[in-house]
């Protein structure tokens, strides 16, 4: 093949940026329409562990659409926060829905991928292409937690009305059956380690960080950007 079959249209210059290599993570929303995103929705908080890799987004519902169903929405509060109680301060706290209507959607997220060491994104920027590898890939998709505080606030008035099982009787005595754990081998740890209650567990110990969420179309998330690209 001659040389001039196949000539260079363009040289574009390659940077590797890590101005953000440790800290940038891709959101993939799987459950969603393509052509519905979230970027025009109000994010009331954002969250993440790190370490961790997950995300929770508290994204704000329109109330006042023809398409929401009011009563439904109040229902629901109801049912997971419960009516007021006699300290109203402490009540209002720890109330999920604090203007007494579902007015969020919790977005939850799981890692979408173990390994993004092969993964980047980039940015074209005043003729150079600017690359960032990324720390993570996660999939946010809506998440129903809030329904586990209405089931356990639901038994716990349950109980106290007397419609619970009440065992007012003392337990007979059971008899205990004691085993001595052997000691753990290098293998079996590492297979606990990787097990889903363990994971499970460390996750629970990682605090949330709260974060400030600027959609892809903000100023702040175009002046970012640029920043990238400046610092590679």
């Amino acid at each position: 093949m001659q040389e001039d079959d196949d000539p260079v249209v363009q040289e574009i210059p390659v940077y590797l940026s890590k101005l953000l290599a440790e800290k940038l993570f891709l959101y993939q929303f799987p459950v969603r329409p393509r052509d519905v995103s979230y970027d025009d929705s109000k994010i009331i908080q954002s969250c993440i562990k790190p370490h961790h890799q997950e995300v929770k987004l508290e994204v704000g519902l329109d109330i006042q659409s023809s398409n929401y169903d009011r009563s439904r929405g109040e229902q629901i509060a109801w049912n997971v926060d419960g009516a007021g109680s006699k300290d109203e301060k402490k009540k209002a706290e720890e109330k999920f829905f604090k203007n007494d209507i579902m007015d969020k959607q919790i977005l939850q997220s799981t890692r979408a991928l173990s390994d993004t060491s092969k993964y980047a994104v980039a940015v074209y920027h005043d003729g150079e292409l600017h690359i960032t590898p990324l720390r993570g890939v996660v999939h946010l998709r809506p998440s129903f937690m809030y329904l586990d505080k209405s089931d356990k606030r639901a038994k716990e008035e349950a109980k106290e009305h007397g419609e619970a099982d009440l065992s007012g009787e003392e337990e007979e005595a059971q008899q205990v059956t004691v085993k001595f754990a052997q000691q753990e081998t290098e293998r079996k740890k590492r297979a606990r380690e990787r097990s889903f209650g363990y994971l499970s567990q460390k996750s629970a110990e990682e605090p949330w960080f709260h974060t400030e969420f600027h959609n892809s179309h903000s100023e702040k998330a175009e002046v970012c950007g640029q920043s990238v690209a400046e610092n590679a």
